[in-house]
């Protein structure tokens, strides 16, 4: 007997069978978690937090930039309203604005009000109006020096925020209980806005086709770094008065676009350009709104990551995050935002979510492991042992501990039962059958003299057949015969249906519930029937279908 030493026992294979299968349901149920979305890497949580965080930062900066651009348009109408209100009340044209100081306190006063009011409603740091003139033209730099009333709020959330002016006339500030910024000045420099003579060129277009936000700047004399929105003053026959709109400071967009957030340390950035190099100095930025976060500094440069991240690398701090383009107005570049976070951070939530896997992987194995052996030794051994016991006895009538085994042995010895019954009617059901051959051989000999038989009478049959058509050719008119096969080629798809079923011998009933239509319907088809083939009855259209077949059927035999 070939020995069996080096074959898996059946222990092993139990164990081995039930292993696999532990491992192939768990993949299949980390496999369903990953297509499920219950189960991501830490790349993909990472971008998932971002992702929501951007999409309510680009909602606001959208909502935001749309509502104070909408505002400023406004402005200019009202503002551009009262100001030919004024000059016309008063007799007066825009050019003799120029060195009239009081004529210009006074609209400063009319456009206070209303800016105001503005400054109130709109989010917004401050509002300006700048008219194209100056209070005095023979100063040095008269020619970038403009009338101004620029209003700043010094509080953003609280319901007590103080307004102060950064330009405009002193004395209309104190008069409204306003006081003068401590950088106070009386005009603005035009220089601070790079598109001043565009403004001045397109006064033909619409203020919707030519506002535009301004690139930050630090107002001269303070640390204030600022983003105004400029919107054009453009009277009757397209003068340009000057420009109005509102600021949006540093400060407050740190405080107005923070916002809550699970992620350590988060951080928005808003810059101009779509690059891969991001220049923080020139765009803001904010943080979480109920933590702390480090303001960006220099550079960072974009690299794409896994997932749709990008890594950003600066000289004093690297980040994760992502970025997407947004566009201000049809007349500013296109901007970019940023949410990023510390990549320390994400490495060690990466970090945290690697070893957490690799010791749930463990586990699971671990568990597979042990709850496989159990089982395989809980089962096998008392099999084993029956085995044991009926290899020594040679018996399968003897009981086991196992019903599955009596059952198997009771069940062999049924079928050997089974099979010499089954072995003895298969022996007399040949016997049988051979005695049904030879009767059926007898039979088959009597059925072929019957079919030669048959075929004679066939044979006559057809004779007479082609008789009787001669005979009938003979009573049949030649013209009516010739005008019936010429109309059979006219008829159309559903008479050729009706005629063939007159030719199989139906009925008028039978062919109305063949076809599934009326009698009445099958009596029409009738008329039109005979009309072509110029009959007048049902048997003489028989008797020339019968002669029109016979007559087919020798020219074929011809062709044959």
């Amino acid at each position: 007997m070939e020995s069996t030493a080096s074959a898996w026992s059946l222990r092993r294979k139990l164990f081995g069978y039930m292993l696999l299968l532990a491992c192939l349901l768990i993949l299949f149920l980390m496999t369903a978690f990953f297509l499920s979305g219950q189960y991501n890497t830490a790349e993909q949580e990472a971008y998932d937090a971002l992702d929501m965080q951007m999409e309510v930062y680009e909602k606001y900066v959208l909502d935001h930039f749309d509502s104070i651009a909408a505002a400023g348009i406004n402005l200019s109408k009202n503002a551009t309203s009262s100001l030919e209100g004024y000059l016309e009340k008063n007799a007066l044209s825009f050019a003799d604005l120029t060195d009239n100081a009081e004529t210009i306190a006074e609209l400063q006063q009319l456009f206070l009000e209303s800016l105001i009011q503005q400054l109130n409603q709109e989010n917004c740091s401050g509002v300006y109006i700048m008219l194209d003139t100056t209070v005095n033209s023979r100063l040095e730099d008269a020619e970038s020096s403009r009338a101004c009333l620029y209003l700043q709020t010094n509080g953003y959330k609280s319901s007590y925020n103080p307004i102060s002016m950064l330009y405009g006339n002193a004395d209309i500030a104190r008069a409204n209980d306003m006081m003068p910024h401590r950088q106070w000045h009386l005009e603005l420099d035009t220089r601070l806005f790079p598109s001043y003579e565009e403004f001045k060129r397109r006064t033909d277009e619409p203020a919707a086709a030519t506002y535009r936000f301004t690139d930050l700047f630090v107002i001269p004399g303070t640390e204030m770094r600022v983003m105004l929105l400029c919107v054009p003053l453009v009277g009757e026959n397209n003068r340009f008065y000057g420009l109005c709109g509102f600021e949006i400071s540093e400060s407050y967009f740190m405080s107005y676009y923070a916002q809550p957030t699970k992620v350590d340390y988060l951080t928005y950035l808003f810059t101009p350009g779509v690059d891969s190099v991001i220049d923080t100095e020139a765009g803001f930025s904010c943080g979480e709104s109920d933590g702390y976060y480090r303001i960006p500094s220099g550079t960072l440069t974009a690299e794409g990551l896994e997932n749709g991240l990008y890594r950003y690398t600066g000289s004093a701090l690297s980040y994760v995050g992502i970025s997407r383009s947004i566009s201000l107005s049809p007349n500013n570049p296109l901007y970019t935002l940023s949410v990023l976070m510390r990549k320390s951070d994400f490495d060690r939530d990466k970090t945290t979510e690697s070893l957490k896997t690799l010791l749930i992987w463990i586990l699971i194995v671990a568990a597979a492991v042990c709850l496989c052996f159990y089982f395989s030794r809980k089962f096998l051994i008392p099999l084993l042992k029956s085995i044991e016991r009926i290899k020594a006895n040679d018996s399968l009538d003897e009981q086991t501990s196992i019903p599955e085994i009596d059952d198997l042995f009771a069940f062999l010895s049924e079928k050997d039962r089974q099979h010499s019954a089954l072995v003895h009617t298969l022996s007399q059901e040949k016997q049988e059958m051979l005695a049904q051959h030879e009767l059926l051989k007898s039979e088959h000999h009597a059925v072929t003299s019957e079919k030669e038989h048959l075929q004679t009478e066939y044979e006559k049959a057809q004779l007479e057949l082609s008789r009787l058509a001669y005979s009938r050719k003979a009573e049949i008119d030649p013209d009516d015969y010739a005008h019936f096969l010429s109309g059979v080629k006219t008829l159309t798809l559903t008479e050729r249906k009706v005629f063939d079923m007159y030719l199989a011998g139906m009925t008028v009933k039978e062919i109305a519930q063949a076809s599934g239509i009326a009698e009445s319907t099958v009596y029409y088809h009738n008329k039109n029937i005979y009309s072509k083939l110029g009959i007048n009855s049902l048997k003489q259209l028989l008797r020339y279908a019968a002669l029109m077949q016979q007559q087919e059927k020798e020219e074929n035999l011809l062709q044959a």
